[in-house]
């Protein structure tokens, strides 16, 4: 799985030098797709507001101004003023910025998808970040710097030209994040930091500055050929390789993913590696609360590319992630997966289907009581309507109101204390 670098800003980073991957130091706000206000030309997104769009564009005079901004499919811009406020780009997103990107203090800014900035990009201040998720890329075609207190948190892919970490920027790279770039300069002392494991930066001209950029052995550094040699200064305790082929090639493992796929009370767990070396043991640990995890079962390393597969049975809802232990006892950590076994004492039923008036009648029998949400998802998977329920036990008729949603074929899902239903088809007039 490729990773890489990107930028924020924040006066403190709220990490944990023990985990793989960098966290931000303030969660991203669980909003929907299809949640809030529908983005317009020229809208105005003040403290309190929630906007969103599921694509479209190219997007004209958009201020954000303490609000949120949630961002889903294909989304173009080319014009944004992001004064201050939250911007959320989901996963499978894809957006474009263009023209004028025009960045304030007080800015949190949350990439699950695929980000590409058309313009230079500067990151500064003490209270504002930019997060970049596992699985996420950041494509920069210009010159991106951080300073002032900016803070970047990478645990995905960042593609750039070339790159300034200046006075007082901080960037905490995650296990197996990689940085693509140019050329590189830094004029601040240890900028950068890793949690355990790896990540790696590479650079096709030059890899200069003032100062060390990092006290930690787990930044590795892959000259790529043609490039000059780096200034003895700034490698600070970093790994060199010179004349790299990639970052690839110098991490011990490159991990493409880590999901699993529910049947009953049954998970099936696969995982893939494109590079593995000197790797001991895979452990699979699991989790109730996400951050107390306990080893359940162990797989041997097979120290080649490799794909792997272990069943686990599950009670309730868990989360799961690998610990990767190398030979030398040092050790990273996957993406973390919540699931949830699918629920086998409830059904739901769409009474009148298809929908012609608008409004779905939808008959749950539930074998509890129980506070839960219904889901409308699209064919893409991606949620249009999010609907609260309080379910006694028995049979319950809840009313969807799909009047704002076009004709076509949709997914029914609820999920709650249960667990998650299967999705039940639904066709709308």
């Amino acid at each position: 799985m490729k990773r890489i670098f990107i930028y924020l800003s924040i006066a403190l980073v709220s990490w944990n030098h023990m985990n793989a991957q960098c966290v931000p130091p303030q969660a991203a706000p669980v909003v929907d797709c299809g949640t809030g206000t529908l983005l317009t030309d020229g809208a105005n997104i003040n403290s309190g507001q929630v906007f969103y769009t599921n694509g479209g564009g190219p997007y004209q005079n958009v201020n954000l101004n303490g609000g949120t901004l949630v961002l889903c499919g294909t989304v173009t811009f080319n014009s944004i003023n992001y004064n201050s406020g939250t911007l959320i780009i989901k996963e499978n997103a894809d957006v474009t910025f263009s023209g004028s990107y025009n960045s304030g203090g007080n800015h949190w800014f949350y990439n699950y998808g695929n980000v590409t900035f058309n313009l230079p990009v500067q990151v500064s201040g003490n209270s504002t970040f930019v997060y970049n998720a596992q699985n996420a890329t950041i494509n920069v075609n210009g010159n991106m710097a951080v300073l002032n207190g900016g803070l970047f948190i990478n645990n995905g892919t960042t593609i750039v030209q070339n790159v300034l970490l200046n006075s007082g920027a901080n960037v905490c790279l995650g296990n197996q994040s990689i940085v693509n770039m140019t050329s590189f300069t830094n004029n601040q002392t240890n900028a950068v930091s890793v949690g355990s494991g790896s990540a790696c930066v590479s650079y096709s001209g030059t890899f200069g500055g003032n100062n060390p950029v990092t006290a930690s052995s787990g930044l590795r550094i892959c000259q790529l050929a043609g490039a000059s040699a780096p200034a003895p200064a700034v490698v600070g305790t970093a790994v060199f390789t010179q004349n790299c082929g990639s970052c690839i090639s110098i991490l011990p493992v490159t991990l493409e993913y880590f999901r699993g796929k529910m049947s009953g009370n049954q998970v099936q767990l696969e995982w893939k590696t494109s590079m593995e070396e000197n790797v001991a043991v895979y452990h699979i640990q699991q989790s109730v609360n996400q951050s107390e995890f306990t080893t359940v079962a162990e797989v041997a390393a097979n120290n080649q590319p490799s794909s792997y597969q272990y069943s686990l049975n599950l009670t309730g809802p868990v989360s799961l992630r690998l610990k990767i232990v190398d030979i030398d006892d040092q050790f990273s950590y996957s993406n973390i997966i919540a699931l949830r076994p699918n629920v086998a004492n409830m059904s739901i039923k769409v009474k009148t289907n298809p929908v012609t008036g608008g409004v779905a009648q939808v008959h749950i029998l539930a074998a509890k009581r129980e506070q839960g949400q219904i889901r409308l998802v699209d064919q893409s998977g991606a949620v249009r309507l999010s609907q609260p329920v309080q379910l006694n036990e028995g049979e319950n008729n809840i009313r969807i109101n799909m009047q704002s949603l076009a004709a076509g074929a949709y997914y029914i899902i609820y999920e709650g204390g249960s667990g998650k239903t299967a999705p039940v088809a639904v066709m709308k007039q």
